[in-house]
Formats: structure tokens, sequence, C-alpha cells
């Protein structure tokens, strides 16, 4: 007696059976062109369209939830401790930002880790704005990340109160 003949009794031996792939769910954070667009619409909103590596990761971090948000924007404004947000290694982004330098979205700045906006980051940064994409992350970028001092980072991921 066979397996699939005790768990599906009277089922006739000589059964055929198809099986095809159906697709699988890939969230926003996990698709590429997400990712490029969101690293380009953060960095956009940086001073000079510049950051480092810390504050990219930062911003790419909160940038998730409604909730890391608002806590990422009260500790940058001093209103909380850095100790309140527990921030997480985000795996992608070293090789989203690896992409991004080699399509020529974003440039390497020397001494690094900090990246610059490219010409072809600024022509995809026309696009987010003019379609309203990442409308919400935006204004959020906007408001802190120029606040988040390269001082200010050290402490949030090290947890020390400011």
């Amino acid at each position: 007696m066979s397996v699939l003949s005790t768990v599906l009794p009277g089922l006739p031996a000589d059964t055929d059976f198809t099986f095809s792939e159906r697709p699988t769910f890939v969230g926003p954070g996990e698709r590429l062109s997400y990712r490029l667009a969101m690293v380009v619409a953060s960095l956009g909103e940086c001073s000079g369209k510049r950051s480092s590596y810390g504050r990219l990761a930062l911003l790419s971090f909160a940038a998730r939830s409604l909730k890391l948000r608002a806590i990422l924007t009260r500790v940058a404004r001093r209103i909380a401790n850095p100790t309140d947000v527990a921030v997480r290694f985000d795996p992608f982004l070293p090789r989203v930002l690896d992409i991004a330098v080699a399509t020529g979205l974003i440039n390497y700045l020397d001494p690094g880790p900090r990246f610059a906006l490219a010409s072809s980051g600024e022509s995809l940064r026309a696009v987010i704005i003019s379609e309203d994409l990442f409308a919400t992350e935006r204004v959020f970028f906007a408001s802190v990340a120029d606040s988040l001092t390269e001082q200010a980072i050290r402490r949030i991921v090290s947890g020390v109160d400011f």
C-alpha cells in the first residue's frame, strides 16, 4: 500500500498529477527596483544629496514602518533617547548600494563609506517626485536626514544617551 493511497483512499493508481509553480510573494523590502528607488529617494533628501552609509542605513531601517519613523524622528529631534530605538542591520542594503553604484544611480565617495546622488539618480528622483512616489517616506527623510549627524548616528547605533 502506497502513502498516496493512504492519504487519498479510492484514488486510482494510474492517476496523473500535474504540478505547476505558483508565484511567490516577494515583499517590497526584497524587490531590487523598490530598494534602489528608496535609496535614491532618501539620498535626495540629504544635505547636498550626500550621505554616509550609517545615515542611509538608519533611514532605510526606519522607513519600513510608521512606528519606526516616529521613533527615529523623536530621537533625531532629541525628544527621545537613542536607547529608545533598537536598530537592526539590513543585510540587503550593502548589496543594494553596490548595485546602485554599479548602475550609476549613486557615486561612492572617498573617504568612505559615503555616497552621493549621480545624474541618473537625479533623473530617477525627478520621476519619483513627479509621480508622487514614496511621499510619506520622502517627508520623513527630509525631516530627519540633516538632524542625523555622524555623532548622533554613532549614539543611536551604540545606544548612548545624548
